[in-house]
């Protein structure tokens, strides 16, 4: 005798497991879409950021490599340390080079005495809020001081100020001294 059976199973998917799965979807694309998000503007934060920095060491260097060609007897640094002059090796005896801070730029003149010359001024770099000079007469050395503003990142930092500020600090010895 031959036994009948029954299809129980029908293939496909039942309107719950369709709905599950589309549940499970459904979350794991808007986990995703929110990472994006997040990443997206932490990245819009930490480019400005890191382009201030940027510009604030590359400054720091280019200063430190002017004044590793300074004469040590010519270096005179102003009242308010804020404008160094130096004579170097590299220009005529009659220029005398100065590096100072014009608003948020740090500006080199490569011959303060001759002011007919526009092209003897050079931006070395902008977001600058401050900049420091020390001598360090001990040890013939120049210490250079330059400070930024950046914006705070997320609220990671303990501080309730809405701005951050950087210092960036190194010690330069004239080859000339």
């Amino acid at each position: 005798m031959k036994v009948i059976y029954k299809k129980r199973f029908i293939k496909g998917f039942t309107l719950v497991e369709v709905m599950v799965a589309l549940g499970l979807i459904t979350f794991l694309l808007s986990f995703v879409a929110y990472l994006m998000l997040y990443n997206g503007k932490s990245q819009a934060i930490l480019f400005p950021q890191m382009t201030r920095q940027l510009a604030a060491v590359r400054s720091a260097q280019s200063m430190s490599d002017l004044l590793r060609n300074a004469l040590w007897s010519s270096v005179e640094v102003s009242p308010d340390k804020k404008s160094i002059s130096f004579r170097t090796t590299e220009l005529p005896s009659s220029q005398t080079c100065q590096i100072k801070l014009v608003g948020s730029n740090i500006v080199y003149d490569s011959d303060m005495n001759n002011t007919s010359n526009p092209l003897r001024m050079r931006t070395l770099g902008p977001y600058v809020q401050d900049l420091t000079f020390t001598m360090v007469d001990s040890d013939q050395m120049i210490e250079i001081s330059v400070s930024y503003i950046y914006r705070k990142y997320r609220g990671y930092n303990t501080t309730s100020a809405d701005q951050l500020n950087g210092t960036f600090t190194t010690r330069v010895f004239p080859r000339n001294a």
